[in-house]
């Protein structure tokens, strides 16, 4: 208790007293984290490989306050080379590929300069505030020199990353 700090009769404070300073210290770690939308990409329906059009999609990061950053775009789940694959459940496979922005024919991929840096964002780019989000456009293109495969439902999961 303070010096000089006493009670009434019934307990209750009659005088707080002069008291002592005591230091408080705060401590908090801010940590390197992202925030990442990425919507589905869809195809569509068509009888024939050459049929599939192009398909543009966004995705938007927003990352911790102050630093820079680049997102990559994994193989898939089935890659081939340089190519990657999606799957039906039958086991077939159907190439197609991802490449930056809505018409580059740049590949999106997860190694050097196949990233793309935060400075690159088609929608605030170089931003780092911790509040406003940057969207990367790519596309989606369906590998025109390629067999049709049997008709099924094919998928593939692509990860991505960002890294500081």
């Amino acid at each position: 208790e303070s010096p000089q700090f006493a009670r009434g009769f019934y307990g209750n404070v009659t005088s707080w007293g002069v008291g002592t300073p005591v230091t408080l210290t705060l401590r908090l770690v801010l940590e390197k984290d992202c925030a990442i939308q990425a919507p589905d990409l869809a195809f569509g329906r068509a009888p024939l490989v050459s049929a599939f059009r192009p398909v543009s999609q966004s995705l938007w990061v927003n990352c911790s306050a102050g630093e820079p950053y680049s997102v990559g775009l994994s193989e898939g789940s089935q890659p081939d080379g340089s190519s990657r694959r999606m799957r039906s459940a039958a086991g077939n496979y159907l190439r197609y590929q991802l490449y930056k922005g809505n018409s580059g024919s740049e590949r999106w991929g997860h190694l050097g300069q196949e990233r793309r840096t935060s400075y690159s964002a088609e929608r605030n780019a170089g931003r780092y505030d911790g509040k406003t989000q940057q969207s990367f456009s790519y596309r989606g293109v369906i590998d025109p020199d390629q067999a049709t495969p049997p008709a099924a439902s094919y998928t593939d999961h692509i990860v991505v990353d960002v890294a500081f």
